[in-house]
């Protein structure tokens, strides 16, 4: 993870480095509460690979604003942070593997089970704290 530093104004808490890897940190995060909530070793593996070829821990502020991001078909920062958001709600391994796969499909579409209204509704009583916030939140604003 990257780590944000501080802000021009005072309590800020975020540089340019840090914006840009807001995505990136919420993605990685979001990847081992997953896996705390599966133990699912080789889905965590996936994960993190698949995190690392959207959003490089390399890429720089300067690279990541200078235009190239359009012409190599790079990920955003709200694509990363709807990947951490999706990750979120994962309680099971074919859960995570839908998210995966929407990830590896550009975003497109969300996993199927997002649209599953009476699931993700459930979920809101998960045991997991994340999942039960994050189900709060997909119920207020469902998937598109």
């Amino acid at each position: 993870m990257k780590k944000g530093g501080f802000g021009r104004n005072p309590g800020c808490g975020m540089t340019a480095e840090g914006a840009v890897f807001l995505g990136r940190n919420k993605a990685v995060k979001a990847v081992f509460e997953a896996y705390l909530r599966t133990q699912n070793h080789s889905l965590a593996q996936d994960s993190f690979s698949l995190v690392e070829k959207l959003f490089p821990e390399q890429i720089s502020v300067m690279s990541y604003h200078d235009g190239n991001r359009e012409n190599t078909n790079q990920t955003t920062i709200g694509e990363m942070v709807l990947y951490g958001e999706w990750l979120n709600l994962v309680e099971t391994p074919e859960e995570w593997r839908l998210v995966n796969e929407s990830a590896l499909r550009d975003f497109a579409t969300p996993p199927a089970f997002l649209s599953d209204q009476k699931l993700i509704h459930n979920k809101t009583n998960s045991s997991s704290s994340i999942v039960r916030d994050a189900a709060e939140d997909a119920v207020k604003y469902p998937a598109q």
